[in-house]
């Protein structure tokens, strides 16, 4: 009987604490979504780490109701950082429409850069001159 008499007792021991369910994909989520906020001046890494973000926040519900805190909040700055670098791509694509010199004026700056590095034309290193692309690419979207 005493055998089993000890089986009860915790011993000294003290119960874990518990989080709630999803809590370590909420913080997931926040720290995508700042990370996708942080990076939104670029155009890949927020679209990669917003749908990251996104993705481990709707996760972190799990069967529970609401989302957590920290999930509101990665899902909030995933969603602002994918709608600030689509729309900085936006505007960077039309001004370089309206503004073709600055193509060509890149193209250029590109087969000197190459110049110098290689001590050869663009032409001889890369079979093609970024002049000449640029070029092209305004007359594309010209017409």
């Amino acid at each position: 009987m005493e055998y089993f008499y000890n089986q009860n007792k915790n011993h000294g021991y003290y119960d874990q604490p518990t989080h709630a369910t999803g809590h370590v994909m909420a913080t997931a989520a926040m720290i995508l979504g700042v990370a996708a906020l942080s990076t939104c001046w670029t155009f890949y890494l927020p679209i990669i780490l917003g749908c990251l973000g996104w993705i481990a926040a709707l996760l972190s519900k799990g069967f529970e109701r609401k989302l957590s805190g920290s999930a509101k909040i990665g899902l909030l700055c995933a969603a602002t950082a994918i709608v600030i670098s689509f729309i900085f791509t936006l505007t960077s694509a039309i001004y370089l429409i309206n503004n073709p010199e600055v193509l060509l004026d890149f193209g250029r700056q590109s087969d000197q850069m190459i110049q110098q590095v290689y001590g050869q034309s663009a032409e001889m290193v890369t079979g093609y001159s970024y002049e000449d692309i640029m070029r092209q690419l305004i007359e594309y979207f010209q017409q």
